[in-house]
């Protein structure tokens, strides 16, 4: 006959082993996912496009802090669409050596109106027109 202790231990080990699946599930899907996460504009705390004063060409610097505690920010990257040039923040599982802080120097040619955030294309800067 079991008591209400072994009876505890035994719901314990199987919460444990559900907990542990999920986490390997999970970890499994981060380890098979593309190659690299795009930060997305709605997972930014305090996202800030700042003209650098006195530089020629412009220049932004732009920088922000990722929400999720479990992810940090491994490499910064554009591209240029038209008159776009759009900002992609790459993101991998938070380990020693890496911060969920950013903060990149960006040249902003003539040719370029507006700066942009993630898959989303969020529009974070916009050229103030000359008169």
């Amino acid at each position: 006959m079991r008591t209400h202790r072994h009876l505890v231990i035994i719901a314990s080990m199987k919460k444990f082993k559900y907990f542990f699946l999920i986490v390997t599930v999970l970890l499994i899907t981060a380890c098979n996912a593309s190659d690299s996460m795009i930060l997305e504009y709605k997972d930014v705390q305090s996202i800030k496009a700042t003209e650098i004063p006195d530089r020629t060409p412009l220049a932004l610097k732009i920088s922000g802090l990722v929400v999720h505690s479990a992810l940090s920010v491994e490499k910064i990257t554009t591209t240029a669409e038209g008159s776009s040039l759009i900002v992609y923040v790459h993101l991998a599982i938070a380990r020693p050596g890496l911060s969920g802080r950013f903060e990149r120097e960006l040249p902003v040619p003539d040719s370029i109106n507006e700066v942009r955030f993630g898959n989303e294309n969020v529009v974070i800067w916009k050229r103030t027109p000359t008169l």
